[in-house]
């Protein structure tokens, strides 16, 4: 298992410790509910999912299984970061239950197939197999609040990451609502170009024009 990247320019974790509270949900899951996690996962940290969550997925390499934490999980407590690691271990868990049962399986082009004991509802991503997953482990790990199929990432931790990465800060001259870009994109080219009556704010829905600041 190896982290992708170091957790460079963050001073809220280092690398050394992020690998302690993932052995600690892996071993405490292990002891306390009864399931094995083989070591056959690669832990990468990095962009995570297109969401603020993170992301599991089986890859073809030896039947490896990955899992992406999200960048943003940085700025998180130790109990909401553990909270998130144990989300993803239940998929883990799911997935090679699947395997184990002959519901999921690689295809010779290496793409990942279900068979016709696939049930929907049941065995999707986060079907009733697998809340039954997370219910047995939360309430074996006492983990408060319980795994959810919603990120336990905060939206503090969101908005503190997005500011600090800001290279453009544009504010809402309706509402003073401020949203955070770390590249050129369409927004900022609108504004740039005078067009900013396109926009509408998130916040207040109006279109009263936005300021440009360059972070």
């Amino acid at each position: 298992m190896i982290i992708k990247e170091s957790l460079k320019g963050n001073e809220s974790i280092t690398d050394k410790h992020m690998w302690e509270l993932i052995h600690e949900c892996i071993d405490n899951i292990m002891e306390k509910t009864g399931y094995l996690i083989e070591d056959d996962l690669m832990w990468l940290y990095g962009e995570g999912s297109h969401t603020f969550g993170t992301t599991y997925y089986p890859q073809y390499d030896g039947g490896q299984f990955s899992i992406v934490l999200n960048k943003y999980l940085i700025n998180d407590t130790d109990d909401e970061i553990k909270n998130t690691i144990c989300h993803e271990l239940c998929h883990y868990i799911h997935n090679k239950e699947m395997f184990d049962d002959g519901i999921l399986y690689w295809k010779d082009d290496d793409t990942l197939r279900y068979t016709n004991r696939y049930q929907q509802g049941r065995d999707n991503s986060h079907g009733t197999r697998w809340k039954e997953i997370a219910r047995e482990v939360s309430r074996a790990l006492n983990l408060n609040p319980p795994i959810s199929t919603r990120s336990s990432i905060s939206n503090s931790s969101i908005k503190d990451y997005a500011q600090s990465k800001a290279k453009y800060i544009v504010t809402c001259k309706n509402c003073g609502h401020k949203s955070y870009y770390d590249r050129l994109c369409t927004v900022i080219r609108l504004i740039m170009n005078g067009q900013d009556y396109r926009l509408k704010c998130g916040s207040c829905k109006k279109s009263d024009g936005f300021t440009l600041e360059k972070n």
